[in-house]
């Protein structure tokens, strides 16, 4: 088996970091407008992958 690069590694983890940053930013920014509502989405998407592999990818 071949060894993974640190690219490899952290891509994923970086880029659920980066959703749930701009996700939080997002809430400070704005109050009940377009900006809110892709932060919500952006703070649900990491969190619901966290959730599919807690609950159905058993290592």
């Amino acid at each position: 088996m071949k060894p993974k690069s640190l690219h490899q590694i952290f891509l994923w983890p970086f880029v659920l970091a980066m959703l749930m940053l701009f996700g939080l930013i997002a809430a400070l920014i704005e109050d009940s407008g377009l900006l809110e509502q892709l932060g919500v989405i952006a703070m649900v998407i990491p969190l619901t992958v966290i959730f599919y592999f807690y609950k159905f990818k058993k290592f």
